[in-house]
């Protein structure tokens, strides 16, 4: 993804609250994926103990990025076909409301 921002700023947005920064740190800050992925394995050894907690972040970080990443696919390829990327910030603001 930072190579995407620097091979093309303008799309990606080179300020600390462009869109490529921001989900750089959806997916790696304490509130983001990873706060959830502790949230997910923590509820998941209460009910089994048994499994490997570093292997359980591991795989539970993954699938929650992937479904990060495809919902935010699905947005973009609404926003592109309904033909309004300004629709995006209302959905945004829906979300941290």
């Amino acid at each position: 993804m930072r190579y995407q921002i620097a091979r093309s700023p303008r799309a990606w947005g080179i300020d600390a609250d462009g869109f490529g920064h921001t989900v750089i740190r959806d997916l790696a800050s304490k509130k983001g994926v990873t706060e959830l992925t502790q949230h997910v394995v923590d509820a998941v050894l209460k009910e089994e103990a048994s499994l490997e907690r570093a292997e359980l972040e591991h795989e539970a970080y993954a699938r929650l990025m992937r479904l990060y990443l495809g919902y935010l696919h699905r947005v973009f390829y609404f926003a592109k076909r309904s033909g309004s990327f300004a629709n995006l910030r209302e959905v945004y603001d829906a979300t941290r409301s």
